[in-house]
Parts: structure tokens; C-alpha cells; sequence
């Protein structure tokens, strides 16, 4: 599974390091994602699973680009940033953490998440 994960803090980045992270290809991208986010091809045609913060925009527009997205996970309690409408209609995924998520967990329960889903275990799904 390709993930590609926006607007992340270093500190975030530490956790793939030290976890053993099977079948899942992860890219690290400093900025939110946007409809001029500069991606290859191959990132636009073979990427399952977008990993945000409440600052990245998904809209339509923005996810539409992704053509084999199935996963949406907002490191965040909300996710008024996702067009829920368009994840309905296209069957993507969508996932938060928490209110309650402690602040060092939440990359933790976002990677449990997906990782729950792909193993047909569905936690925190908003659809």
C-alpha cells in the first residue's frame, strides 16, 4: 500500500523509522496537499492512502487527481477539511483520531487505523 503523508512534523517522521511498517510504502511531504501539489505520475496513479493534518484541503477537486485512492486519515478530532460527500460517492475511507487521543499517540492510532482497515477491521470510520 502507497501512503503519502502531508503537512508532517519531524517528530512524526520518527515513527516509520522505528516501526517495522510491512507492506506500506510511506513519502513524507512538509506541505498540505493541494490541487498544485507537484506530484509524479506514478504518486497520482498508485497512491491508496492520503495521510493529512486539519490544514490540508481535501476537497473534490483535490482527490480527484488520486486516481486509486481508497484511504483518507486525518491526523486530527475533525475532518470538516474532507469532502465527506465525494468519499461517499467514490467509497474512500475516511479516518480521525479521536478527541480524547493523547498527543504522542496520534500518529500511532492513525497508522492503527489504516492499518485496521486494510486488515477488513473497521475503527474510527467515519464512511
Amino acid at each position: 500500500m502507497k501512503m503519502l503523508f502531508f503537512d508532517f512534523k519531524e517528530g512524526e517522521k520518527s515513527f516509520f523509522e522505528e516501526n517495522e511498517l510491512r507492506d506500506f510504502e510511506v513519502e513524507f511531504f512538509e506541505n498540505p496537499v493541494g490541487w498544485d501539489t507537484n506530484l509524479t505520475d506514478e504518486q497520482l496513479r498508485d497512491t491508496d492512502a492520503l495521510c493529512v493534518s486539519e490544514v490540508s484541503e481535501l476537497n473534490e477537486e483535490v482527490m480527484r487527481r488520486f486516481r486509486n485512492l481508497r484511504i483518507v486519515s486525518v491526523r486530527h478530532s475533525e475532518y470538516k477539511n474532507v469532502d465527506m460527500d465525494y468519499c461517499r460517492n467514490k467509497r474512500i475511507a475516511v479516518f480521525h483520531v479521536p478527541a480524547e487521543t493523547l498527543p504522542d499517540k496520534i500518529l500511532e492510532t492513525t497508522f492503527n487505523n489504516i492499518r485496521d482497515y486494510c486488515k477488513g477491521m473497521h475503527t474510527n470510520q467515519v464512511y
